[in-house]
């Protein structure tokens, strides 16, 4: 296992259906590549007894030399940096060792998300993000402040702003989209935006917004998946 693409991400029940598409397009574009997933959640690193520290130890074992580490994130959060000063303790251990940014972190990737969005919204459109406690959360403002004359609106899950915080702002739409920026389908998904009587989607309808519902993670996007590729290769 001389070349590794090692897959750094939270988790998910179904991780190896969401990351097919980008596999896939990894196994193409490196064929001297093996392709290797660990998880910076506790609670899927025991499930799949694959946490970073577990991988790392695993590819210097089997005496690794290349390795290109592409954490899939957006921002440059708590979970982005947790992971790298992981893997930064290992960096010894490699002849040749890359770690790639996230989905935001050049003002090219902004103008290139940007553009993906505007693409595939011709209608008044509300995204929901994670949101984080860490600084990297302004992203989420600088990515989405020169869509809003656009009809373009997004809020968090954690950390501000809020639904509450933006529902104002669009109760007099007549009808609305609901999306993800979420890149993996999971718990925020099926729960908070789209779920329960406490949903986001509830929230809306309750404001007497009709609400057309588009639930597909960013990982299913064909330009996201060429962003992240994109990082390895810069």
């Amino acid at each position: 296992m001389k070349n590794v693409i090692l897959l750094v991400c939270f988790g998910n029940n179904n991780i190896d259906k969401q990351l097919a598409l980008f596999s896939s397009l990894l196994k193409k574009s490196f064929p001297d590549y093996h392709i290797q997933t660990c998880f910076t959640s506790n609670f899927f690193a025991r499930k799949y007894n694959n946490n970073v520290e577990t991988i790392m130890d695993f590819l210097t074992k089997k005496n690794c030399e290349n390795l290109i580490c592409v954490p899939l994130f957006i921002i440059n959060g708590v979970e982005y940096k947790k992971s790298i000063s992981i893997i930064k303790m290992y960096i010894d251990n490699f002849k040749y060792l890359k770690i790639c940014n996230p989905l935001l972190h050049e003002y090219n990737d902004f103008y290139y998300i940007q553009n993906f969005i505007l693409n595939y919204c011709k209608n008044p459109t509300l995204y929901i993000c994670h949101g984080s406690d860490d600084l990297a959360n302004n992203s989420f403002y600088k990515l989405f402040s020169s869509l809003r004359h656009k009809n373009i609106y997004f809020a968090n899950l954690e950390n501000n702003p809020y639904i509450e915080d933006v529902i104002n702002d669009i109760k007099h739409f007549q009808c609305l989209t609901l999306k993800p920026f979420l890149l993996f389908e999971g718990k925020h998904i099926k729960n908070d935006i789209a779920g329960s009587e406490n949903s986001i989607l509830t929230l809306l309808k309750n404001n007497n917004i009709n609400v057309t519902l588009n639930l597909t993670p960013l990982m299913q996007y064909e330009e996201i998946l060429l962003l992240f590729k994109k990082h390895i290769l810069n």
